[in-house]
């Protein structure tokens, strides 16, 4: 709390339960409308890599099925689910334009998912934190007490 302290907000007039409740509302909206379209883009980059695969468009030693299955199915249970984290590994390098790029025989497609995944690390970490709300709200409250007890003790 200490650095916060500094801070010369006022002590929310919310409970701190209604603060919290309120910060994880807005972080389970972000979070939803960031997973929204993911569905539908990892069954078209299944299709997109199953049939580079069999066409042979792809260098086989960088990207196999054994590689790209299981980190469509991490963001297929990411995606349904509740979870605000997703641990793909490398899938978070090769699946973005410049990871296919680098594993394409010839020009590589465009996908919106290849680009959302070049910045899908940065925005779920960058999604806002109930923590720090209630950080917030508490050092408001230590500061307001802290003059208080100053006050009281002349």
């Amino acid at each position: 709390l200490r650095p916060l302290l500094g801070d010369t907000a006022e002590v929310s007039p919310q409970t701190l339960g209604a603060l919290l409740d309120q910060a994880l509302s807005a972080r389970e909206v972000e979070l939803a409308a960031l997973k929204a379209p993911w569905p539908t883009w990892i069954e078209e980059l299944q299709l997109l890599l199953d049939q580079a695969v069999a066409d042979k468009q792809v260098d086989a030693r960088k990207i196999q099925a054994r590689y790209y299955n299981p980190w469509l199915h991490k963001l297929r249970e990411w995606a349904s689910g509740e979870e605000a984290v997703v641990d793909l590994g490398t899938g978070f390098k090769r699946l973005t334009p410049d990871g296919l790029a680098e594993a394409w025989k010839g020009e590589a497609p465009q996908h919106p998912a290849l680009l959302a995944m070049a910045e899908l690390e940065a925005r779920l970490g960058a999604l806002s934190d109930p923590g720090e709300a209630a950080l917030r709200h508490a050092a408001a409250w230590v500061h307001a007490r802290f003059d208080w007890e100053k006050r009281q003790r002349a």
